[in-house]
């Protein structure tokens, strides 16, 4: 498995500039890579916060080039090293966001463009495979990947169990920049009934809610919306409140007995501290989510040691499944080189047939592959140890004597 090698490049070990400049022109590059470097095979795994080259088949003398693909600093794993930092890749153990999800989807991807490629050998087949098989149990018997742990997917969260979840719910999201969308598309995914964007810049709106199958809102009638929506989500770059008590005074008198649902992740404040003390409204802010994302963070971290648990049995299995297959190659070659050699004694036997008594020829032929095979046996043999060659000699006519005897 020395031949096996990760190459990468994180966020761990570099910012996101310089990770743009180790990043390859894509998968697209694989097969120019294979063949420049005569690798068995390789794949790639490329994320805003990742560059990784997985490779076999690769010669020591080539490592160095290798890493000149992505960072003269990228660091280097072989063998099993290499494996299990792939399987802790996708449990979620090395993101930035301990278990995330995303990571195990992305993982999936390189190894079908890489597949659809043609860039892999059976070794990074099974070993993708497996890591895939292994992100999927550590999110099935563990909670690593549970609670939300960003202030997006914590706002999300928050307005789950607030309201005892989201289905059938109305959502106003204001705000169309990039918080104000990641949590509108979270929420599109727990089922909401409705969306509805408001942003100052109206077409930006328009552009939101027609990606999410929403509604666009003009910010001058927020306060009408303030009326009919269940939970508000306020993300807004503005330097001052863009909901006010005023607003929410006016909005509340159209809303009857239903109570509103305010989570303010915008720094500064989107809504003016008045608003928490009216009657029939709950304000949420950062601060409630970061406390909601510093509680998971915390119950997902001491999930990691049954997560390295899981991966330790899987790579123990994996070892067994790669020595079986590294057999497999090998007698696979010793069966290509027996075949091609019985290819040239037969050729050289048909051409004497033409000429020769048949038996004669047939026991030549059978006499000259005898006496190859036995040459290419026992130069094998004088090569290796006293306690090794006795070994060996044993297992072959053990093997040869079974062989005759099914005849």
């Amino acid at each position: 498995m020395e031949d096996f090698v990760c190459i990468g490049l994180t966020h761990k070990e570099a910012k996101v500039e310089r990770l743009e400049r180790a990043r390859l022109e894509g998968p697209e590059a694989l097969p120019e890579v294979k063949e420049a470097f005569d690798l068995s095979g390789c794949a790639l795994l490329q994320t805003c916060n990742r560059v990784e080259l997985y490779a076999s088949g690769v010669e020591e003398g080539k490592v160095d080039r290798l890493r000149e693909l992505i960072d003269e600093d990228a660091w280097v794993k072989r063998g099993l090293e290499a494996v299990e930092h792939l399987f802790r890749v996708a449990c979620g153990l090395e993101s930035m966001m301990v278990g995330e999800q995303e990571i195990l989807r992305q993982v999936k991807e390189a190894y079908e463009t890489a597949a659809e490629l043609g860039t892999l050998d059976d070794r990074l087949k099974l070993v993708f495979r497996k890591a895939i098989s292994v992100g999927k149990r550590a999110r099935e018997e563990t909670r690593i990947s549970e609670g939300a742990v960003s202030i997006g997917s914590a706002a999300v969260e928050l307005a789950e169990r607030e309201l005892g979840g989201l289905e059938g719910k109305t959502v106003l999201v204001v705000g169309a920049g990039e918080m104000g969308q990641t949590v509108a598309k979270a929420l599109v995914d727990r089922g909401v009934d409705a969306v509805l964007v408001a942003n100052r810049t109206y077409e930006r709106a328009v552009e939101l809610a027609e990606e999410l199958g929403g509604e666009a809102v003009r910010f001058d009638r927020l306060e009408e919306y303030l009326a009919v929506a269940d939970v508000v989500v306020s993300a807004t770059a503005a330097p001052h409140p863009v909901i006010t008590a005023d607003h929410v005074k006016r909005a509340l008198r159209d809303r009857g007995d239903r109570p509103l649902l305010i989570i303010d992740i915008a720094n500064p404040r989107d809504v003016e501290e008045e608003v928490e003390r009216l009657e029939g409204v709950e304000v949420r802010t950062i601060d409630d989510l970061r406390e909601i994302a510093r509680e998971n963070l915390e119950r997902r971290r001491s999930e990691i040691p049954k997560v390295e648990r899981i991966i330790r049995e899987e790579l123990k299995s994996l070892s067994a499944e790669l020595e079986r297959l590294e057999r497999r190659r090998s007698v696979a070659k010793v069966a290509r080189s027996l075949n091609e050699l019985k290819e040239r004694e037969l050729e050289r036997a048909l051409r004497r047939l033409e000429s020769s008594d048949p038996e004669r020829v047939l026991r030549d032929f059978a006499e000259a592959y005898t006496k190859r095979l036995i040459s290419a046996v026992s130069s094998t043999v004088h090569r290796l140890p006293g306690e090794d060659r006795e070994k060996l000699c044993e297992e072959l006519a053990r093997a040869v004597r079974e062989l005759a005897n099914r005849g």
